[in-house]
């Protein structure tokens, strides 16, 4: 086994093998040693970490289901993940919305993020084969009563360790208990310039939710709402992203909601140039529709159950239409 004085032989080695495409007779010429000594060298260098193998399985799409969506709706770009069954879904979006995003990425780009289960699973699939001055921050406030894996800070955090990327932080819950709370918040210059920063983002990732689904119940049921205004949110809303609701058409839905939220406005994101909208299971079909009808998004990254259920809606809404 190579001593450790012996690294940077390793280390020359492996470059040789695996970059430079140079056989082990080769390498073992160029450095003066025999082809058994190589290879010896280079299963050294993967046991010490030198090398590290990753064996990379692309998401297989449904591109009838693809082609289906964006005959319905005005989505420039569609990626649905055919998964086997519904715990696969959210690895399965996981995988292609980190392809969607490795697209779309150029050097110094900055990335803005909200949060939820289905962004933590494109979190998850995200490698470090990724460009220099790469910037993450997040797009609405980390602290929610949420599973803290899948908060937009801990989101943040993990996305720009796996990409070698800076981050900001914005240190501030998602939604406040009144707007005199929220324009405390906003004013404060660490989370101004940090909302400044979302606002100018390059490429928006974002979770779409969906009434009744578990995030948007939670952020809803932990606001502590009057009954008046939980009840009308729950009658109008077909959906939410970065907090912020809207209904099957895409109009925001507001009823005081949005005066308590500390994040970019719905406005703001239809701004921003990509914004990739990604959805996992059946019930999220109307956060999806609605937040294409209103602009809030310019790709999507969707489950074939989810891209399935949007599909079903849209001809039953053509047919309901047509009679």
């Amino acid at each position: 086994m190579a001593l450790p004085r012996d690294r940077a032989l390793l280390v020359k080695a492996a470059r040789m093998y695996y970059e430079q495409d140079m056989s082990q007779d080769q390498v073992a010429a160029s450095l003066g040693v025999s082809r058994s000594n190589i290879s010896r060298m280079l299963t050294d260098a993967r046991s010490q970490g030198i090398v590290q193998i990753k064996i990379v399985e692309h998401a297989m799409r449904d591109t009838a289901l693809e082609r289906r969506i964006q005959d319905l709706l005005p989505v420039r770009h569609v990626r649905v993940a055919r998964s086997l069954n519904s715990i696969d879904d959210f690895a399965s979006v996981g995988a292609l919305g980190n392809e969607a995003l490795a697209d779309r990425l150029r050097p110094n780009s900055t990335i803005g993020i909200s949060w939820g289960s289905t962004l933590q699973a494109v979190v998850n699939s995200i490698d470090s084969d990724y460009l220099p001055g790469v910037q993450i921050v997040p797009l609405v406030g980390g602290m929610t009563a949420l599973s803290s894996t899948s908060t937009g800070d801990d989101l943040v955090r993990t996305m720009a360790t796996k990409m070698g990327a800076s981050h900001s932080t914005m240190l501030a819950p998602v939604v406040v208990s009144s707007d005199k709370t929220r324009d405390a918040f906003i004013h404060e210059p660490s989370i101004a310039q940090v909302l400044d920063q979302a606002r100018k983002s390059d490429i928006a990732l974002v979770g779409i939710g969906s009434k009744h689904s578990s995030s948007t119940m939670d952020l809803l049921t932990g606001a502590g709402l009057p009954d008046k205004t939980y009840d009308a949110l729950m009658k109008d809303i077909a959906g939410d992203i970065c907090a912020q609701f809207y209904d099957i058409d895409g109009n925001i839905v507001d009823h005081g909601w949005e005066n308590r939220i500390i994040g970019i406005e719905l406005e703001e994101l239809r701004r921003i140039s990509h914004v990739i909208g990604v959805a996992a299971g059946a019930g999220k079909a109307p956060g999806v529709i609605g937040a294409v009808r209103g602009g809030f998004v310019s790709e999507l990254v969707l489950s074939s159950s989810c891209a399935l259920a949007v599909v079903r809606a849209l001809d039953s809404e053509k047919g309901v239409r047509a009679s």
